[in-house]
Formats: C-alpha cells, sequence, structure tokens
C-alpha cells in the first residue's frame, strides 16, 4: 500500500446497543427541550399553589408534576430503543451484516449488504460526525449511518479513515482530534 493509496475495508454486524445510543445522542436536543418545558411548567404550578398557599392540595399533586416529566421524556426513550431493537429485529441475518470500502483513489466509498451493493459519492455525504464510539455518515436530515468504530480493527486504519474524511469533505468532517 502506496503512501498515496490508503482503502479500510470495515465489516460489521448491525447491533441495536450502537443503533439505539446513536439515535439517543441525535434527539438528545429534543429530550433535553422536553425536561425543560415539564420543568418550567412545573415550578409555575408549584409557584401558584405556594402563592395561594395551598401547600396541601400541591402536595397532593406533586406526583403529575414528577411523573409527566419522567413519562413524557422516559417515554420517548423507550420508545426509541423499542424502535432501534424491531429495526435490527427486522432485518434478515445476511442484511445486518454491513461492508465499507473507504479509498483515497475513489470520488466516494462503497457500502454492501446482504446481496446489495452501491457506491455513494462524496459529494452526497452532506457531512461525517465523530464520536467516541462511532461515526455518523450523513447523506441528507432522514438518511444517517452508524459507523461503530469497534468494526475498524487497527489504530491505523482509524487514523487512515480519518484523514480520507478530511481529505474528501474538508470542513464538512468533523472529527474529535480536530
Amino acid at each position: 500500500m502506496s503512501a498515496d493509496h490508503r482503502t479500510v475495508y470495515i465489516d460489521f454486524e448491525i447491533d441495536k446497543r450502537t443503533l439505539f445510543r446513536a439515535n439517543l445522542g441525535l434527539a438528545k436536543w429534543r429530550l433535553l427541550a422536553g425536561i425543560v418545558i415539564f420543568t418550567v411548567f412545573a415550578a409555575l404550578v408549584v409557584g401558584f399553589f405556594w402563592y395561594v398557599d395551598e401547600q396541601l392540595i400541591l402536595w397532593e399533586l406533586s406526583p403529575l408534576f414528577l411523573g409527566a416529566p419522567l413519562l413524557s421524556v422516559g417515554g420517548q426513550v423507550l420508545r426509541l430503543h423499542a424502535t432501534c431493537r424491531k429495526f435490527v429485529a427486522s432485518l434478515p441475518q445476511d442484511q445486518r451484516s454491513i461492508g465499507y470500502i473507504f479509498s483515497t483513489q475513489n470520488d466516494g466509498f462503497d457500502v454492501s449488504s446482504g446481496s446489495s451493493f452501491g457506491h455513494v459519492s462524496w459529494q452526497d455525504v452532506t457531512g461525517i460526525t465523530e464520536k467516541p464510539s462511532y461515526f455518523l455518515i450523513c447523506k441528507n436530515p432522514l438518511e444517517i449511518r452508524v459507523l461503530p468504530k469497534r468494526a475498524i480493527l487497527q489504530d491505523s486504519d482509524l487514523d487512515v479513515l480519518r484523514s480520507i474524511f478530511k481529505e474528501k469533505l474538508g470542513p464538512r468532517a468533523r472529527l474529535l482530534n480536530d
């Protein structure tokens, strides 16, 4: 392998845990907004009952102020987990295996899943974000691929992959070591 032609082959099986963590990371701002909205609402209601000197009613209704945020945010997290679990379970075994080929010589990267094979141009990639345990490859806001770092067997391949992303995408590659 010469210095100007580097290729990284990555093969892994989709697992619900990595998929759930990636989706939870993408939804964290919406979940945080839900927590803030319910906290402000609960503070206003508590303040009102405290102001009108009805602590007994406040005490009786307090499970509602604690339960509503827990159900709204906790319910969304559980729904997200169930969706990821059902998605992985619905895939046939051969489609759970994903393969990527990244090369400095190509104008994109190759993806294989089951019996299918495709090529994704770097021009079609809107961004790549590196997280501590995975990469997010975004084609558009609705099509995001998760590439777990555990599938990259050698640290040298991880460095090559980062350099390919930086070379091909420039500022659209948001990497941790930048």
